[in-house]
């Protein structure tokens, strides 16, 4: 046996490195699909922060009892303790403090470790009770030094200021705020000093203090207690990850019923399922993505065992000959063909653990510990079974062929056209699983499979076809004398392995060209999404309370509007209402991302430019009103037979302005009789210390009474310390409501002015206000809209919140696929006509800045600072795609392209395998033509033509199946762990990706094809005939 394994070397190698290469592929499936899950937890630790991670057990003090530590401490749950800290305790209060600048409530905070996470600027940290450490910001700021007594009362929820404490407050020192986010859980300490809270009463806002824990012994109306016990991330692991949530949810019931509440949070529970989720991806993606290599493989492997028996049919035949029958032959050929795969073996194990730490150490989050779970060993032996079973396969019917036919050269080929018992199942197989993906019986990782099997069951239909196909195409060329299309012909018609080695071509480019379009497009719906979510290379949210200081700030970073933009979104109470995003459009679309159709954003509806307001200057202001024209009838009269004696009646008549910073006043001007049509002038003062502008004009009947007024008047002038006005054109202004015969509803229209200059106005109201607006402050919006026409609409216009939260009117211009930066149901406004309106922004709504590199960044920080503008938060779009890419389907699909340039090299392989098995039979069939008179150069194109035929036959069907196996399956594979709401998955071939793969593939068999064909030609002499079996 080990002379013959000795006396085919090559062969011997070729069987175990196959061998090899099905035992790495299970082996490492099993290492990486831990490694992976690993991966998932190291990640989801590192994107949650310390704060996230830990439990909170959180008290306030009632009227039946305050908040107890070791009452509090009780609840946690006692199986939990290994995997948390021995917890800390933090207690916190509020008290109210005069300052500079007014009354403040200001945080008072007593953890266990005083000073930590703190930096003392001045002074010592606090050790006694009411000594308190206060910020160096707030210390500048308010005039605080060392020693100084403070009395501040406790400020206690729903009742105000209490009852002041037994002792003041000692200042100790100052302080700043270290990063320490797992002793203060994300609170921050400062930042507050100079501020206010935006609110109409702008109230002061102050840092906070720091005391000891012995501050709130007593005296404390209600203090709070939080408790934190912190994740120990070196102990945690996939088998303890899981117990937290129940553990938790148990512990949080008891907690809710003692006294007082004690309320347990943590945020692990999510890390948990987020986990838990990218495991059961990774356990069904890694076998499937592996599994296709190893199918491959085990084919490759029959084919080359069948190679090798087909080249000892001879000595089966002298077996079978000297008595020892079939068993014995078949005994015989799997003792020595069996070594040589259990050699293969071990060799596939090291190469799985070498494979698996280069994943870990390229791919994976660092840190990711090496661990060899307990199905690597029935990995490792299935292998070597399903080898042993492989070669069993191909042995059994090749022993039991007659004498003669065993003796012959060249199996006897079966006339006609027909396909094997085993060919038969595989292709029904394959079919039946196509079939299911197709009308939609399959889905989710399970589709994976599908390009593999469409390229195996159409391999196997086409090896079929080609066979005879190439046969009849011989006999063509024989009887036209062409001697190398012939015999070029006549040799794929005659070989067996041709058939096995198309196949082989098909499946690997299939898989290939799979894999190269699902990692293509997997990894452009993760850059599209995180794009799209977060709409800029990075943004600056802020706690920007007005809108000009912000604007201001954008405008002094970037002049040009290239790199820097600002965006408003406020949404609704609703969570499903339409939320507003204003922008402004010309930066916006240089700044924002706009991963796909951007030519579906038309902006020219949304920023129309808008007739400008009329401005007033000065201090009294004037209205004269003329050509009244207005009749009353009884509200309970719609036909107007009763007409109503006007005498007595008015409309109460005043102004909206707009004040500097767009803060709206209402300016009452007095009333405009109904009787009379001579003019009236109205009068009052503004006040107006810089440039205002008038926004519109309000009329309300001057007393309630059942009946209806209309008619039409004009506002003839409109005068600033008796400098007109130009109040524009009537088509530069909007009213209120709509006309309707039939209801008398109450409205307001504009009009061209009776004679002269001025505005008209045609109005009906049955006590309600009507209004006529200027465009700018009166005018629907115009609305790019996302998710369609919320309920309530009324043809294309909608309501949505404006910059203060108000309800304002909109208008669909257009719909768009997607908004970047938004959610699924956002209203795309113009910033700037909704700043015409007003200056403040609502609290629900957050101001950010959006930037497009580092450099702008520091500018609008340090523009914003100068503003008294604070930054709150930012989002990297970096982050964002990193945080897609860490996940079981990102690593999943890399490793299939992996598996696929694999798979074109295995085919490689195959091709050298069999050349190397049939190698003395192809020099005799080359020599033999070559003394049959055949010239030299028609040999030296057969050979290379034999081989070019195959693999350009097995690549082109390898393409088409991997195009329609990446057209049924990718729709169908997990891309995210959490399926996106806001961009829909983009499933569409990446055509240059596949083009390259499959050139590249192409390249690679060619090569090795025309290496084996110069190898065989140079081989093919004379002497080769005489060579002995």
């Amino acid at each position: 046996m080990w002379a013959a394994i000795r006396y085919r070397r090559a062969q011997a190698l070729g069987l175990a490195l196959l061998t090899a290469l099905v035992t790495a592929s299970a082996v490492f499936a099993a290492l990486y699909e831990r490694a992976l899950e690993q991966s998932l937890l190291r990640e989801g630790l590192l994107r949650q922060g310390v704060a996230a991670t830990a439990v909170t057990l959180d008290s306030q003090s009632s009227v039946a009892a305050n908040p107890s530590p070791t009452q509090v401490r009780s609840l946690f749950p006692t199986s939990l303790a290994g995997l948390f800290d021995g917890g800390s305790d933090l207690w916190t209060g509020h008290v109210s403090v005069d300052g500079r600048s007014g009354t403040a409530s200001v945080a008072v905070y007593g953890p266990q470790d005083t000073c930590r996470g703190l930096r003392l600027v001045t002074g010592r940290c606090p050790s006694a009770a009411f000594e308190v450490l206060v910020s160096a910001d707030e210390a500048r700021l308010q005039g605080y030094r060392t020693g100084q007594r403070i009395s501040a009362p406790e400020e206690v929820p729903t009742v105000g200021r209490g009852p002041g404490f037994a002792a003041p407050f000692t200042v100790v020192g100052t302080y700043t705020q270290l990063d320490d986010p797992g002793h203060w859980l994300g609170i921050g300490l400062t930042g507050r000093a100079g501020r206010t809270d935006g609110t109409p009463a702008d109230n002061p806002l102050m840092d906070a203090w720091v005391t000891p824990e012995a501050t709130f012994a007593t005296g404390w109306l209600s203090p709070r207690l939080t408790v934190a016990y912190l994740l120990d991330r070196d102990r945690v692991d996939l088998a303890s990850l899981p117990r937290v949530a129940p553990e938790v949810a148990r512990a949080s019931a008891v907690a809710t019923a003692s006294t007082p509440p004690v309320l347990l949070t943590t945020r692990v529970d999510d890390l948990a399922a987020s986990v838990a989720e990218g495991q059961r991806q990774a356990r069904v993606i890694v076998p499937l993505v592996v599994g296709q290599l190893v199918l491959l493989a085990v084919v490759v492997l029959g084919l080359v065992a069948a190679s090798a028996v087909e080249q000892r049919r001879p000595e089966v035949a002298l077996v079978r000959l000297r008595g020892e029958g079939g068993r014995g032959a078949a005994r015989r050929l799997l003792a020595e063909l069996g070594t040589v795969a259990a050699l293969g073996v071990p060799l596939g194990v090291l190469a799985a653990f070498a494979l698996d730490e280069v994943a870990r150490r390229t791919w994976l989050t660092p840190g990711v510990p090496f661990e060899v779970p307990w199905t690597v060993w029935p990995a490792a032996a299935g292998s070597l079974l399903v080898a042993v079973l492989a070669l069993a396969v191909v042995v059994r019917p090749t022993v039991r062929e007659p004498v003669a036919t065993l003796l012959r050269r060249v199996p006897p080929r079966r006339r006609g056209w027909a396909v094997g018992l085993t060919d038969a199942v595989v292709v029904t197989v394959a079919v039946a699983g196509v079939a299911s993906v197709v009308t939609g019986n399959v889905s989710g990782p399970l589709v994976l499979l599908t390009p593999t099997l469409l390229a195996l069951a159409a391999g196997l239909l086409l090896a079929h076809v080609l066979v005879p196909a190439a046969a009849a195409l011989g006999a063509a060329f024989v009887r036209r004398g062409r001697v190398a299309g012939a015999v070029t012909a006549l040799q794929v018609a005659r070989r067996p392995a041709v058939r096995r080695v198309v196949t082989i071509i098909t499946v690997a480019t299939a898989l290939a060209v799979f894999a190269a379009d699902a990692v293509v497009v997997g990894q452009r719906n993760r850059t599209d999404r995180a794009q799209v979510e977060v709409g800029a290379t990075r943004t600056l949210a802020t706690d920007a309370s007005r809108l000009s200081p912000l604007l201001a700030a954008v405008r002094a970073a970037d002049p040009s509007g290239r790199h820097a933009t600002a965006v408003v979104v406020v949404p609704q109470g609703d969570p499903d209402a339409v939320t507003t995003m204003a922008v402004q459009p010309a930066s916006f679309v240089r700044v924002a991302r706009f991963p796909r159709t951007p030519g579906a954003f038309d902006w020219a509806d949304v920023s129309r430019p808008l007739p400008a307001q009329p401005t007033l200057v000065g201090r009294r202001l004037a209205v004269t009103v003329d050509h009244v024209a207005l009749s009353a009838i009884g509200a309970q009269d719609p036909s107007g037979s009763q007409p109503v004696d006007p005498a007595g009646l008015g409309l109460d008549l005043s102004a909206t302005v707009l004040y500097p910073g767009n803060a709206p006043v209402t300016a009452d001007l007095g009333t405009v009789p109904v009787a009379g049509p001579g003019p009236v002038t109205l009068a009052t003062d503004l006040g107006c210390a810089g440039t205002c502008r008038l926004a519109g004009f309000v009329l309300q009947p001057s007393r309630t009474a059942p009946l209806v007024l209309s008619g039409r008047l004009t506002v003839a002038s409109v005068t600033m310390d008796g400098t007109p006005v130009d109040l524009g054109a009537a088509s530069g202004w909007v009213g209120s409501g709509t006309p309707d015969p039939d209801t008398r509803a109450s409205y307001a229209a504009p009009q061209g002015p009776d004679g002269g200059a001025g505005l008209g106005m045609q109005l009906s109201t049955d006590g309600d206000q009507v209004r006529v607006d200027t465009e700018a402050a009166g005018a629907p919006v115009p609305a790019l809209l996302l998710g369609g026409l919320p309920p309530g609409s009324t043809g294309q216009q909608f309501t949505a919140a404006g910059l203060d939260g108000l309800t304002t009117g909109m208008v669909r211009a257009a719909d768009v696929p997607y908004a970047p930066g938004g959610g699924a149901h956002e209203a795309l406004v113009d910033l700037d006509r909704l700043a015409a309106r007003t200056d403040q922004v609502s609290a629900p709504g957050t101001a950010s800045v959006w930037v497009t590199d580092a450099a702008t960044e520091q500018r609008v920080r340090a523009a914003l600072a100068a503003r008294g503008v604070a930054v709150t938060g930012t989002e990297d779009l970096a982050d964002r795609q990193a945080l897609y890419d860490a996940s079981a389907s990102a690593w999943g699909l890399q490793m299939a392209l992996v598996i696929g340039v694999v798979a074109l090299l295995v085919a490689g392989l195959v091709l050298v395998l069999v050349a190397a098995a049939s190698a003395r039979t192809r020099s005799r069939d080359l020599g033999a033509l070559r003394l049959a008179g055949v010239p030299a150069r028609t040999l030296a194109v057969v050979a290379p033509a034999e081989q070019v035929t195959v693999v350009l036959v097995g690549v082109v069907a390898g393409l088409l199946c991997g195009l329609v196996g990446a057209h049924l399956a990718v729709p169908l594979v997990p891309f995210f762990t959490v399926p996106s709401t806001v961009l829909p998955v983009d499933t569409a071939v990446a055509v240059l990706p596949v083009l390259l793969v499959t050139a590249g593939g192409l390249l690679l068999l060619l090569l090795v094809g025309l290496g084996v064909a110069s190898r065989q030609v140079r081989a093919a002499t004379v002497d080769r005939v005489r060579d002995q079996l």
